[in-house]
């Protein structure tokens, strides 16, 4: 869940269906609007900034080799456009990204995300990331 400075609030719910999904939601005050990526099984939101791009992650439908399906982080922006943020580590295959937050000038701090390595199996790591470069 996450709070901008105008007060707005973003977060998720699950919701009632007899296989539960999570639905991102932002609150403005006077209303609530669900934000689910599109095609995702699940959607969670984490954190906004002030002038109202949101983040957090999707689940995607699709199952890998081993049954196992992914996250995928993702900007929401201000003009309801989503960008999908997946992390590249070089030698490494990255299987989920997770963005947390955002700051004004559009930059993502410490997002985890698992990897698979063979010399490490699963690790989860921290990075920064930014939309304008």
């Amino acid at each position: 869940m996450g709070i901008n400075d105008p007060q707005r609030v973003v977060g998720y719910y699950k919701d009632t269906a007899s296989t539960p999904h999570d639905h991102g939601f932002f609150f403005d005050k006077k209303s609530y609007t669900t934000i689910d990526a599109p095609g995702a099984v699940d959607t969670r939101l984490f954190g906004l900034n002030n002038p109202g791009d949101m983040v957090g992650y999707y689940t995607d439908p699709t199952a890998d080799r081993n049954g196992d399906q992914h996250k995928h982080g993702f900007v929401y922006d201000n003009s309801g456009k989503i960008k999908t943020i997946d992390a590249r580590i070089p030698g490494v295959t990255v299987t989920d990204t997770v963005c947390e937050a955002i700051n004004s000038n559009a930059r993502m701090p410490g997002f985890p995300l698992k990897v698979s390595d063979p010399r490490t199996h699963r690790l989860r790591g921290r990075g920064l990331l930014s939309l304008n470069s």
